[in-house]
C-alpha cells in the first residue's frame, strides 16, 4: 500500500504537467475569438474597397486605350474621327492619306469629308459645333492675308528668288505634332511645311517672274504667323574690281577717330572719322546710292600703309552692298 502511495504522487504531477501544457495556465479566452472575428470584419471591407479601386482603375485603363484603338488614317473609320473632331478641309487633306498627285490638299479634304458625310450625315454640321482646327486653328484660312503680307514686305526689292519660311509658337507645334502622329497617316506634312507650300502657291499669283526656291535665294521671307510680321533677310550684292592710289595719306578703309572710337566729337567735327577720305567710301558711297543699300563693307587683297601709293594694274578689291533695293545695275 505504500508503494502504490509513493507512486501516486509522481503519476499526479505527470498528470497536472500534461494538463497545464495545453490548458492549466492558458491566456487564451473563449471571447477573444469573437473579438478576432469583429476585427477581421473591417479586413474584409478594406479588401473589397481595394476589389473596388481594381475595377475602377481596369475601366480607367479600358476608357484611356479607347482612344489608342481608334485607327490611324487613310482607314475610313480614320477619316470618320478626323472629321468627327472638327478637322478643317486643308488639313483633312494634308493629314488623311488621300491626296491624289492632280489635287491640292484642300480638294482631296473635300473629297475625304464628302465620302465620309454619304454614310454619316449627322456630321455634316460638325464644323459649326467645332469651329476651331485642332491641327491648324484655322490659318489655313488665313493663308491669302499672309500672302499679302510678304508681298507688301517684298514689294521695294528687285529680286528673281526667294525662300519662304514662317515662324510658330511652340506649343502649336507640339500640339499639332502629337495629335498627327496620333490620328494622321504616315508621313503626314507637318503644318509649317504645308501652310508655307500654301502661302507659296498663293503668292505665286501675286510675284510676276520671281521664283519660289528652296536653297540660294535672294530674299528670305520669315512671317511670324502670331503677330503677323514679316523679317527680311536680304543677301548682299558683292562687286569685284580694282583700284589705283594715285595719292599718299587716302587709308584703305574707313578709320574711326582715336578720340571718340567713332561716336563724333569736337575733334573730328562729329563725323567720327580720323581722315575724311578713305578708299573704301570713295568707291563705296556711290555704290550704295545705286543699290539702294543701307552699307557697304570693303575687302581688299591685301593691306597697305596710309603714305603709300597703289600703281599699276590696280589692287583686287570686292566691295559688298548691303541689304540693296535694286539688284542690277549698269556700272559702265
Amino acid at each position: 500500500m505504500s508503494d502504490k502511495q509513493q507512486d501516486n504522487p509522481d503519476d499526479d504531477e505527470d498528470w497536472m504537467q500534461y494538463a497545464n501544457a495545453g490548458f492549466g495556465q492558458t491566456d487564451y479566452s473563449l471571447w477573444d475569438e469573437g473579438e478576432a472575428k469583429v476585427e477581421a470584419q473591417p479586413s474584409k471591407v478594406s479588401d473589397l474597397e481595394n476589389d473596388i479601386d481594381t475595377d475602377d482603375d481596369m475601366e480607367d485603363d479600358q476608357l484611356s486605350t479607347h482612344v489608342e484603338e481608334i485607327p490611324r488614317a487613310p482607314s475610313p473609320a480614320g477619316h470618320k474621327h478626323l472629321v468627327r473632331i472638327g478637322t478643317c478641309d486643308h488639313c483633312l487633306g494634308r493629314v488623311g492619306g488621300k491626296k491624289m498627285f492632280d489635287q491640292s490638299i484642300e480638294q482631296a479634304g473635300i473629297a475625304i469629308r464628302t465620302s465620309i458625310l454619304r454614310g454619316d450625315s449627322h456630321l455634316e454640321k460638325i464644323r459649326e459645333d467645332n469651329p476651331l482646327c485642332p491641327f491648324c486653328e484655322n490659318l489655313y484660312q488665313e493663308s491669302e492675308l499672309l500672302a499679302d503680307i510678304i508681298f507688301d514686305s517684298l514689294h521695294p526689292y528687285e529680286l528673281k528668288r526667294v525662300q519662304l519660311g514662317a515662324r510658330f509658337p511652340k506649343d502649336q507645334m507640339e500640339s499639332e505634332e502629337e495629335i498627327r502622329k496620333r490620328f494622321g497617316a504616315g508621313g503626314s506634312d507637318a503644318l509649317k511645311t504645308g501652310l508655307v507650300a500654301e502661302i507659296a502657291k498663293n503668292l505665286n499669283q501675286r510675284l510676276k517672274g520671281v521664283k519660289i526656291v528652296n536653297d540660294k535665294p535672294q530674299i528670305v521671307a520669315l512671317i511670324d504667323v502670331l503677330t503677323l510680321t514679316v523679317e527680311l533677310d536680304i543677301r548682299s550684292v558683292y562687286i569685284y574690281g580694282r583700284y589705283q592710289k594715285l595719292e599718299r595719306g587716302i587709308p584703305q578703309t574707313r578709320w574711326p577717330c582715336r578720340a571718340c572710337k567713332g561716336r563724333g566729337c569736337s575733334r573730328c567735327n562729329e563725323t567720327g572719322l580720323q581722315y575724311l577720305k578713305s578708299v573704301q567710301d570713295l568707291i563705296g558711297n556711290p555704290l550704295i546710292e545705286r543699290f539702294g543699300a543701307v552699307e557697304h563693307s570693303f575687302h581688299g587683297m591685301g593691306r597697305e600703309d596710309i603714305d603709300v601709293r597703289c600703281m599699276g594694274s590696280g589692287r583686287p578689291f570686292v566691295i559688298e552692298m548691303k541689304s540693296p533695293k535694286t539688284r542690277t545695275i549698269d556700272l559702265v
